[in-house]
């Protein structure tokens, strides 16, 4: 199935399909995007550095906003080309790909942690009398800091985080300490996190 990248639209004029030799008139040599088995688009990024998001894949084009440092965005095409990729959350332009990092990465910016911060509740299913780790660091070999039991309440940072590798769903906390907690894992489907009983 082809898939036509959001670059090749924004570089469109007025113009239409030719449709006898399948190119696009005055348009130079970009393909379309063929969709890969990745499945980029909808995943979640963040940026390593200050960047900018522009109007088109191009630093000389219009300067739409610049994203903090460990700011979140989210990819909304399959593949990046010449090392730009289209983004539509928080705002729609492109950036540079070499700016990207797997969500998680980074602490995120306190402006957009504060706004995006929920309370959730330890679910029944975890055992109560072990209770939930909290980690220093999204990984199981790191320091436990402390424990969370069934009905505690926790405050979640930004989204979950999925490591490929392990087959483990992260999630951030402030509250009752700063750390990351498993909400799934590759041998358990039960999520770890409930939504509070008085939120329902």
């Amino acid at each position: 199935m082809l898939y036509f990248s959001n670059r090749l639209l924004a570089t469109l004029g007025a113009g239409v399909f030719g449709l006898g030799a399948g190119i696009l008139p005055g348009v130079a040599q970009e393909a379309p995007i063929i969709v890969a088995d990745g499945h980029l688009m909808g995943q979640c990024r963040q940026v390593n550095r200050e960047v900018t998001v522009y109007a088109k894949p191009s630093t000389d084009s219009g300067k739409i906003a610049t994203l903090e440092r460990g700011h979140e965005v989210i990819l909304a095409e399959e593949v990046a080309l010449n090392g730009w990729i289209y983004v539509d959350d928080p705002v729609r332009g492109f950036v540079q790909s070499a700016f990207l990092a797997t969500c998680g990465s980074f602490q995120l910016p306190e402006s957009v942690a504060e706004s995006r911060q929920r309370d959730f509740c330890i679910s029944e299913d975890v055992d109560g009398n072990v209770g939930l780790p909290i980690y220093s660091d999204r990984n199981t070999s790191s320091d436990v800091v402390d424990r969370v039991y069934p009905k505690e309440r926790v405050t979640v940072l930004g989204i979950s985080v999925f490591d490929e590798q392990t087959g483990i769903q992260w999630l951030q906390i402030s509250h009752p300490l700063p750390g990351w907690i498993t909400n799934t894992t590759s041998s358990d489907s039960d999520r770890s996190t409930v939504v509070c009983r008085d939120e329902e």
